[in-house]
């Protein structure tokens, strides 16, 4: 959480590089948490284990400024396709829709590892219906990046 706090107060390339380590729906916490800190006229200093950032009040300010102008939608979509697995470790997927696509994501957050176990067992390298949350995420500078979360998979009727 603290390199996404620095990376806010960077640059637009810096804080969209690191939401892609982060889960989309932290931008509406960083929000608030960034308001307080920029309508207070604070500096900030964050440590976490070994990792520190500081930040000036003007700093702050335009971290506010950078992360309020970020826009993100969530919808749930479904796909028809291949699932190509999950890695347990890294908590991610692969899937190959019928129109040759490859879609790479994390897997819900509310899904068991033994949900996950099961659907790997069930539907790995399997003609099946995926049920996904597409979230976008538009930065100041234009910038897009959508992300993909794995929740369901259903036999391909």
């Amino acid at each position: 959480m603290a390199r996404l706090v620095e990376s806010a107060a960077t640059s637009d390339e810096d804080f969209a590089a690191e939401l892609n380590e982060t889960a989309p729906r932290v931008i509406q916490n960083l929000r608030s948490f960034l308001d307080v800190v920029s309508k207070g006229k604070v500096g900030l200093r964050l440590e976490t284990g070994d990792y520190r950032c500081t930040m000036d009040p003007l700093t702050a300010g335009e971290a506010y400024d950078r992360v309020a102008a970020t826009v993100t939608a969530t919808k749930e979509i479904q796909l028809d396709g291949v699932f190509k697995g999950i890695l347990l470790e890294s908590w991610r997927f692969d899937f190959l829709t019928q129109d040759g696509h490859k879609i790479c994501g994390k897997i819900d957050e509310n899904l068991t590892p033994e949900q996950a176990a099961d659907l790997n067992r069930e539907f790995f390298n399997c003609r099946c219906v995926a049920t996904l949350d597409k979230t976008t995420v538009l930065f100041k500078n234009g910038r897009e990046r959508t992300t993909h979360a794995l929740k369901d998979l259903l036999p391909n009727e």
